[in-house]
């Protein structure tokens, strides 16, 4: 547990969503990347590392 009360999994949940929508507005301004197309390199970029980027 966590100091705030959550299970660390918990917070996983409601932390993970925040920085994956950082990283796509992060490729969004620096790259001059659309939406769907900041969320496709991610995801990409998640398969190519062997990882579940939805964990």
């Amino acid at each position: 547990m966590l100091g705030l009360g959550c299970p660390k999994q918990t917070l996983a949940k409601i932390a993970t969503p925040l920085v994956i929508e950082r990283a796509k507005g992060l490729l969004m301004e620096k790259k001059g990347m659309g939406e769907n197309e900041a969320h496709q390199a991610l995801r990409k970029l998640a398969m190519d590392q062997g990882k579940n980027w939805l964990r």
